[in-house]
């Protein structure tokens, strides 16, 4: 069913396979591989809109075709202000071009920055010719390719996370179709709605309506008056609701006692975690 969704797309194959051979879970792994094409989509949409413009482009991933504006300056080797360059100042140079970066389907996920493709046009912001300058740069390197790693690390989880609630949520709205709640089902929305009745006052319910099908509140008002026996569902979505939209990427970046109990219990409904949930769900130190 999976392999016939991406059928001509080898990568996604591929990834597919290696998932399966090595047990992982398949949901998570194909929302996943969904979230790239388009996150590629976005990519190849922008590039097309700068080459209408004669405009070249990269993908941020070819970091090593390009030198960034950031790090290089037009001032003179003995200046004291070695100002980056911008972008509009670069227009001229034959190394003149863009990076494009997409990290995730959200708005603001997409971010576009100068580089150059001949720095030796130009001068490194940072050089020097002393020893003790050369020194303080190979260790400014090393610091510089630490926060880049833990940049790629914060994009990587990010983007997991977003393909994660998708999957997530795809869930929920299977697991509240059941005709049969879970015995602790009514336990966890009663303690919702008291323990954490902040969370509930702060929720708008639309994924209530995400995950039930159902508009809120008048659908779901309907929904009981008409079937009395589906109070214990409603009840529940609206519950979930107000947990679910509590979670953000902040949730594995700074893990909270409400997030933790809460995935831990859709685990224990029958829910498996991603790798980057896992995370979100480990206890706080």
């Amino acid at each position: 069913m999976h392999l016939a969704e991406f059928d001509g797309q080898a990568s996604a194959t591929e990834r597919i396979l290696v998932a399966v051979k090595h047990g992982h879970d398949l949901d998570h792994v194909v929302q996943r591989i969904r979230d790239d094409i388009a996150i590629d989509a976005i990519r190849e949409r922008i590039a097309a809109e700068y080459a209408t413009q004669g405009i070249r482009t990269f993908s941020s991933s070819d970091y090593d075709q390009y030198t960034n504006l950031t790090r290089l300056t037009n001032a003179t080797a003995d200046a004291e202000r070695r100002p980056e360059i911008r972008i509009e100042d670069h227009t001229d140079c034959p190394g003149s071009a863009l990076a494009i970066a997409v990290h995730g389907l959200q708005d603001d996920d997409v971010q576009i920055y100068g580089v150059c493709t001949e720095p030796q046009h130009h001068h490194d912001r940072w050089g020097g010719s002393t020893q003790a300058k050369v020194k303080l740069s190979e260790r400014s390197d090393e610091e510089a390719e630490a926060r880049r790693a833990e940049r790629r690390t914060l994009i990587a989880n990010n983007k997991a996370w977003d393909s994660g609630q998708t999957t997530r949520r795809a869930w929920l709205a299977s697991f509240l179709s059941r005709k049969t709640l879970p015995k602790d089902a009514e336990l966890f929305a009663a303690l919702t709605l008291t323990q954490h009745a902040f969370l509930v006052s702060s929720d708008n319910r639309s994924i209530a309506e995400d995950i039930t099908g159902v508009s809120y509140p008048h659908g779901l008002q309907q929904l009981v008056e008409a079937t009395p026996t589906k109070a214990a569902h409603v009840t529940l979505a609206v519950a979930i609701s107000a947990r679910e939209h509590h979670t953000s990427r902040d949730s594995w970046r700074s893990t909270n006692t409400a997030d933790i109990d809460y995935l831990i219990q859709l685990e224990r409904w029958g829910y498996t975690l991603s790798p980057v949930e896992r995370i979100a769900a480990a206890p706080v130190e």
